[in-house]
């Protein structure tokens, strides 16, 4: 019948553009969503929860408050978390609005920990429950290190000692 093809049209790309203007690509407003984040499900059935730009850029400015443009010569913030996850997410937004290189690692991995950030330069790490382990493992010869700020949850009780011995700002 009538309706039994679709119009097409081949547009070749030159053709296609000879009549573009370009323009200014607009970036994501504040409240614009950039994922929705699903939780495991433990309390029943998984939620999907909506983020959104403005939530990730405030938690990212908090993460190592009181931090100034020029107060590192070449900062460096490890990350042992995918980006596929909000935590990899966040590590990306911190070292992008932080000015700094971002050192991403496929897992976090304990005994090469020290010599990553040394060898990397790192001033700056988010330790997702590991500073109780990196405290009760700690070797004299990684006490003089680059690190400077570390981030912390939970934040344990062995903190205090952690950043006197590594001269790290928790």
């Amino acid at each position: 019948g009538e309706h039994d093809t679709v119009p097409w049209t081949t547009l070749r790309l030159g053709a296609m553009m000879a009549n573009a203007e370009p323009r200014e690509r607009e970036g994501p407003r504040e409240h614009d969503n950039h994922s929705i984040v699903y939780t495991s499900g433990t309390t029943g059935v998984s939620k999907g929860v909506i983020c959104h730009w403005a939530g990730n850029h405030e938690a990212a400015l908090s993460m190592f408050p009181g931090d100034g443009d020029q107060e590192y010569e070449d900062p460096a913030l490890y990350s042992y978390l995918a980006t596929s996850y909000t935590g990899g997410k966040m590590n990306l937004l911190i070292a992008v609005q932080g000015n700094m290189r971002l050192v991403q690692r496929p897992r976090f991995n304990l005994p090469t920990f020290w010599d990553e950030i040394i060898s990397y330069r790192c001033t700056h790490a988010v330790l997702l429950s590991i500073l109780p382990v990196l405290w009760q493992r700690r070797q004299e010869k990684y006490r003089d290190n680059p690190l400077r700020r570390a981030y912390t949850v939970p934040l344990s009780r062995e903190f205090e000692d952690f950043s006197d011995y590594f001269d790290v700002r928790v």
